[in-house]
């Protein structure tokens, strides 16, 4: 398993909201982020961030599981060609 950062899904929660009510405004980013005392730099980040979770969660390979089982035994055979004459 990938060690990493660990995501504070609090944080994550509020920055989801915070890009959706941004959307629904009608207001500029400048304009939501000055009126909701957040940096611009931060909402940028986020909304990248966001996106990019979203995109990698759609297009993760999802695993099923699957059960081997011994076949019968079959007979293998092989064709033998003749070589070629130069």
């Amino acid at each position: 398993m990938a060690m990493g950062k660990v995501r504070d899904e609090g944080k994550e929660a509020f920055w989801r909201r915070t890009v959706r009510r941004q959307g629904q405004s009608g207001l500029t980013v400048r304009a939501f982020c000055r009126e909701h005392e957040l940096r611009k730099t931060a909402f940028y980040f986020w909304r990248r961030e966001l996106a990019q979770r979203e995109a990698a969660q759609r297009h993760s390979t999802t695993f099923l599981p699957v059960r081997v089982t011994a076949a019968p035994a079959q007979r293998v055979t092989a064709e033998v060609w003749p070589a070629p004459r130069h």
